[in-house]
């Protein structure tokens, strides 16, 4: 909700926002945004949910998704 709200508040359009999750306390804030990425360690529930998967916590799996989205959209 406060994901929401907050992109509200700063006029971020919801195709301009991304999530990064591993548990089944961020099924909300994952089905709020457009890109939904689990980290590699995450419940198979989080993993089913998203549309891209990187590597666990301790691989530094957000910095890796970032450096591959950046390459991507270049």
């Amino acid at each position: 909700y406060m994901l929401k709200k907050l992109a509200e508040i700063l006029k971020i359009k919801r195709e301009e926002i991304l999530a990064f999750g591993d548990a089944e306390n961020d099924l909300e804030m994952l089905n709020a945004v457009a890109l939904p990425i689990a980290m590699g360690n995450a419940s198979a529930a989080v993993k089913n949910l998203c549309l891209r998967e990187t590597l666990t916590n301790a691989q530094d799996g957000v910095a890796a998704a970032i450096d591959r989205i950046i390459a991507e959209n270049g």
